[in-house]
């Protein structure tokens, strides 16, 4: 958290020095609380619930962004993405490319809970193409970051079993959040 805040603060330092033209943030789809259940989908008029440094680190830097656009007229996109994955990832984090390593290295994977609870996950290549579509369009906007279709933990399991005509070994861990 507090890294986070230092980070945006001295980038709204610098931009105090040099006023840009707009500014496009990338905030996180966990400002909205990734230990809530939704029974409706989440819009951009979701009201932001998170409980986690990061979420709320996410939140809090989003409201100062937004108050420095509007006291210096400067145009803003704040983008709202799930879990990013893609090609040269190396985060190794629990998703995609964290299951893909695991694999690649023929490690279990361990599973939170069932692995059933469904998720988004967004192409770091498809969030490229909507940066670049923003820097063109010339509007401000917020905009959740997502596909629309959803995905289990186990889908992706099936997914890297299916193309590699392999059987993955998983491993199920009592999940600490509901």
């Amino acid at each position: 958290f507090k890294k986070n805040q230092s980070l945006i603060l001295n980038f709204l330092e610098a931009c105090r020095i040099s006023i840009p033209k707009s500014i496009i943030f990338i905030s996180s789809a966990s400002i909205y609380g990734e230990e809530k259940n939704f029974k409706e989908p989440i819009t951009e008029d979701t009201e932001a619930h998170s409980l986690s440094y990061y979420g709320l680190s996410k939140l809090i830097s989003e409201k100062l962004i937004i108050k420095f656009c509007n006291e210096n007229n400067v145009r803003l996109n704040i983008l709202r993405p799930p879990l990013l994955y893609g090609l040269n990832d190396l985060s190794k984090g629990y998703g995609p490319t964290g299951f893909c390593f695991k694999f690649s290295e023929r490690k279990e994977i361990n599973l939170w809970g069932d692995g059933k609870e469904i998720r988004e996950f967004i192409l770091i290549d498809d969030l490229i193409r909507i940066i670049i579509s923003l820097i063109e369009g010339g509007k401000s906007s917020v905009l959740n970051v997502v596909s629309g279709n959803k995905y289990t933990f186990i889908d992706i399991i099936n997914c890297l079993e299916k193309i590699t005509n392999k059987k993955i070994a998983v491993t199920h861990k009592k999940r600490s959040k509901n």
